[in-house]
Order: structure tokens, then sequence, then C-alpha cells
């Protein structure tokens, strides 16, 4: 939207660009009335579609424009020209944390103890007064921390994610970045103040050690890792960190809300007192599980020279690598050890996900199927058994049926989907499926996880019914993707939204999600007389299902379909 340089919007004429992100171009404009300089944040077309965007707009800008804080950017304005939002706020002529941290990692330093304390004190104070007032941020990362030339923290963006959320109840957008996302976040529940206090832990975490805790190659990935996957200990990434403020990040960055702070200046004080050297209170409920990693890469080095009590660590780190390699010396010489004792010491292993089959139980005339990758094509039947690196195409006028136990899929005619994998790991199952062409329909009555990687985008089944179409006639090349009743998380490119209960939403050919809104009539009926009508619920169907927190199922193995890593969802 560079093409906006130059011009004027309201009565800003907007003189440079500054910055992008999933929700809006961010602009530094001049305002010749009060003869001066304001940011101007200009929405993307795709957060303005819906019709109720209007009204839930206007009242979240006038609910963000009433904080009156020295640490919160201010609100100066909101309008719109023509389907084009924006809102106008205070230009902070400083540096982002974002910034600041690229440049410490550039000269392979960390942030020093003290400059992150001051940040999170003045972000909590933020927080807590937005809190309070009933405002959730939903989006803390260290691009909407604004840094002073005085090196105060400044937080933006409040009420920006808020308002690309749907007031219906039926729909909850996921807004938010990945990286930062608390898990409830991340599945698309009802948020609190916590929500905050977890994506602020994950800013100390970047602080304090120059990396991001959970990393992936794509944005869905990037969000199961929050919800399920332990968390690797800032100590063994930076072992000058004390380990009283490790325990401050791990109780913020618990997984259950109730295990985290209550208030991000509860938080702010425990990391004060873990800096001076006092212990943090007893965490009685396990915030989270931690887990070592096997190789660290090398400590980075710290703004200002380590105080003494610090480089005392290392001598015991070199006193147990010293005892780790005896110990491991004397194992290997079968003295200290007996061979299965040994195998469990020196390599514990996880159990691997077992290999599980899905069973074809309809096949129309002409439906075909490959059973392994490197399998010829051949003609389909009911009974047969599939596995993965499955795959399946129907013809013109032909159907297919494929039941997982507790999920079947209906693939519709002309349609071509491949099984690449079938897994089964702590009595959940996890399913990843390709769709090439074509269209599917799936039920889901179980914890299990169903994820379907297209042409443009990704999509992730939670619960009940969800319908996949890649359609090759349309002039567009859009995917499109649909509920009739349940959850499911699609995700195309740097961006992802929740779908729930008679929603829809399309990808077109870029990669970038459209048209976000209520079911149409056309995807309605074809639940009713393709899916629904054709037995497409199990025989034996369980109760509604509840959502089950993504934590309990397997999703350690997604199917790379995007290609964002540091990417938003959708962000600013």
């Amino acid at each position: 939207m560079n093409e906006l340089i130059g011009k004027t919007i309201g009565q800003y004429q907007i003189v440079e660009h500054l910055g992008k992100g999933g929700m809006a171009e961010v602009y530094r404009a001049y305002q010749p009335t009060l003869d001066r300089y304001v940011a101007i944040k200009v929405l993307h077309a795709i957060v303005a579609t819906d019709e109720q965007f209007l009204s839930r707009f206007q009242r979240e800008a006038r609910s963000v424009a009433t904080l009156r804080h020295q640490h919160i950017v201010q609100i100066y304005d909101f309008g719109s020209e023509g389907r084009t939002y924006y809102m106008v706020m205070e230009f902070i002529d400083g540096q982002t944390l974002k910034q600041k941290l690229n440049a410490l990692r550039a000269e392979g330093k960390v942030m020093s103890l003290e400059t992150a304390k001051k940040i999170m004190e003045q972000v909590a104070q933020a927080l807590d007064y937005a809190h309070e007032r009933g405002l959730i941020h939903r989006d803390i990362k260290p691009a909407n921390i604004l840094l002073t030339s005085e090196g105060d923290a400044v937080l933006s963006d409040f009420g920006i994610a808020r308002m690309v959320e749907s007031t219906r109840q039926t729909v909850t957008g996921v807004v938010g970045t990945p990286e930062y996302m608390s898990p409830e976040q991340g599945q698309g529940k009802e948020l609190d103040p916590r929500s905050d206090i977890y994506s602020l832990g994950v800013v100390l975490y970047e602080m304090l050690t120059n990396t991001m805790p959970f990393q992936a190659d794509t944005p869905l990935a990037v969000i199961f890792k929050h919800v399920r996957d332990p968390l690797p200990l800032p100590r063994l990434i930076n072992p000058d960190i004390p380990e009283a403020v490790e325990r401050v990040i791990l109780r913020a960055m618990a997984k259950s809300p109730d295990g985290r702070y209550t208030s991000a200046g509860q938080m702010a004080a425990a990391l004060g007192q873990a800096i001076l050297g006092k212990a943090p209170p007893e965490i009685h409920d396990r915030p989270t599980q931690v887990v070592p990693q096997p190789e660290a890469p090398s400590p980075p080095q710290p703004e200002a020279p380590a105080p003494p009590r610090r480089r005392r660590a290392w001598g015991w780190i070199a006193i147990v690598v010293v005892l780790l390699l005896l110990l491991g010396s004397l194992a290997a010489a079968g003295i200290l050890f007996g061979p299965r004792l040994l195998s469990m010491v020196v390599s514990p292993t996880t159990p691997a996900p077992a290999e599980r089959t899905a069973t074809m139980v309809e096949a129309d005339n002409g439906v075909t199927a490959r059973t392994r990758r490197d399998d010829e094509w051949a003609d389909a039947h009911a009974g047969k058994t599939l596995q993965s690196g499955s795959a399946i195409r129907t013809p013109a006028g032909a159907f297919a049926r494929v039941s997982f136990d507790e999920a079947m899929l209906r693939l519709a005619p002309d349609s071509e989907l491949n099984i690449e994998r079938i897994l089964e790991q702590d009595q959940a199952r996890t399913v990843h499926l390709a769709l090439v062409r074509g269209r599917v329909w799936i039920q889901l009555n179980s914890d299990s996880q169903f994820s379907v990687s297209l042409p443009t985008g990704e999509v992730v089944l939670h619960t009940g019914r969800c319908s996949i179409r890649v359609a090759e006639d349309d002039a567009d090349g859009r995917v499109r993707v649909s509920t009739d009743d349940g959850s499911a998380t699609v995700s195309a490119g740097s961006s992802a939204v929740v779908l729930k209960n008679q929603q829809e939403i399309a990808i077109n050919a870029g990669g970038d999600l459209v048209n976000f809104g209520d079911i149409s009539e056309e995807e309605s009926a074809s639940w009713q007389h393709y899916a629904v009508g054709a037995e497409l619920t199990l025989a034996t169907p369980t109760a509604t299902p509840v959502p089950v927190p993504l934590a309990e199922t397997a999703t350690d193995t997604l199917v790379a379909s995007v290609s964002a890593s540091t990417s938003s969802v959708p962000s600013l």
C-alpha cells in the first residue's frame, strides 16, 4: 500500500511507510491542523469484509481511546473512507523492542537483567491499567513494545486484535502472533488477562535468551507447540540467567492459566525479587513441563559483565560435566551399570508413535486407490485397508468414504486425496492428509487431530464436521473451507483463523485468507445432501463432542504446507 504515500486520508498527509503486519499497514503522517506527526494504521481489506465490522471497529476504537497511561500509546482518532479503515495514534520517535533485540542478537549479546526488568515493569503497569478496565491486549510481542529515546517502554496496538474478532458467539478469530500466543488463545478459547501474562513471559524468555521457546515451519505448528510441548529451559540456553528468574518465566508460561501469575504487576514484582536474589514464592501447581535440550547453543554475551555470583555457577557446571563424562566412561566399560540399566541411563527414549490404518467403507465404480506411494493405482472396494502413504482418486460422479474409527471422511467426485500419515501416540490419533484437488467432508467424533494440507494453506480440524474444497474450476483458484458443526483452524501464508459452527473462509491463489463469514447457502445445502445425508456421521455416534485441549493430542508431525515461522496470525 505504498501508493498511499503523498496522499491524504481524512486530515492526515501520509509521509512514509513504517511497517506492515497481518492486519494493517503502518505509516507516519502529518496533521497540519495541530502541526504534528502521528502514526496511522490502515487496516487491510480482509479485516473489513464483515458487515458488522464498522460498528465493532467504532466501539473498540472508542474503548481504546479512553486509555490514558504513560506506558500506552495514545489513540487520537479513527475513521474510514469507503472500505478503508484507519486509526491515528501517538507517534513514538524511537525503536521497537524487536529492533532492539535484533541489534543485540547481531552483536552476539543478550539484554541485561536490569534493562529487561525496567521494560517488564513498565509494560506490566500498562497491562494492569488496561486489564482493570476490561481490555485484553491479545498480541503482546516485541514489535508492539516501543522504546523511547530515553529507553522507556510504551505498549501499542491495544484493541487492534479485538477489532477483527467477530461479535457473534458462533465464531472466534484467532488473533495474535503464534510465537507469543498463549495455549488457550491458539485454540480459540475465551481469554482473560492471564493470556497476556503468558505472552509477556515469552517476551521475557526472548529478551534473556535471544531465541524463541517454540519454533516451527508453520504458524499452526508453532501454536501446537505452545499448547502441548514441554518448555525448553532458558538456563540451558543462557546459563547466566539466575535460577529464580528462570522460575518466573516458567510460571508466567504455565500451560494452564491457573498456574500463571494473576496479574502482570505480580509477575514484574516476582522478577524484581528474583533479580535481587530472592526466590519467587513456591509454585505448588507445576506450571508447565520443561525438557532439557540435547545441545544448547553457545551462551550469548551479556550487555554488561555478569556479577561475580554468576561466575561461580560455571565452576559447578564444570564439576557436573566432569562427573558426567566419568560416569559415561565407567558405563561404557560396563563397570558401573548392567546392560539394561546402561541403555536406560545413557539413551532414554520416548515410545515412537504407532502406525495405524484406515478402512474404505464406500467406493463407487471407477474409484481407484494405492496402498503406498510407489504402488500402481488399482480399483478400490469397500473393506480395503489404507495406511500411511495411501491415496484415493474419484472420477466424475463417484464418491468414496473412509473410516478412521473415530472419524469419517467422504471424498467428492473428481477428487484426489493423499493419506500422508496415520499415527497414534498416548491413545490420541493424528492423521495428516493432503487434498490435491476436489473436495472432502470430514466428521470427527473424538479428540484426535486431523490436518489437511492444501495447495495454498492448511486446515486442522478440532471437533465436529468440516468441508474442504479445492476447486479447479474456480476462476480465482480459491480453496474454500467451511464448518457445519465444530471447530477448525485454517492457516495460509502468515495468517490463520478459527472457524466455528456454520462459518466459511476462502484462500486465494496467493495464499491470502479472504471472504471470512457465515457459511453460504450452497455450502449448507451440500452438507445436508452429500455429507450428513450420505451417512457421513459415524454409525455409532458418540455424544456431542466437547472440545478437548490440544495438549492431549499428538501433533508432533504437522504437514508443513505453510512456511512462515516468524509470521503473525493476524497481527500488526
